[in-house]
């Protein structure tokens, strides 16, 4: 496997730390309610009291 990016984003983001990550034993059959539930109230929760804007991974 190769993997690169072309030269603009080396230009834009020269400190850039590319990387590749390789997962095998998922499968479109996994339970995911529970945590959709769970993440979605949290979400839910944040955005109560500030916009979504001011968060700081979204200002990231």
């Amino acid at each position: 496997m190769q993997f690169s990016h072309a030269a603009t984003i080396w230009k834009d983001f020269p400190a850039l730390v590319p990387g590749a990550l390789f997962v095998e034993g998922i499968s479109p059959s996994a339970s995911v309610d529970e945590a959709i539930s769970r993440f979605s109230a949290i979400a839910a929760s944040r955005v109560a009291t500030v916009p979504e804007s001011e968060l700081p991974e979204i200002q990231a």
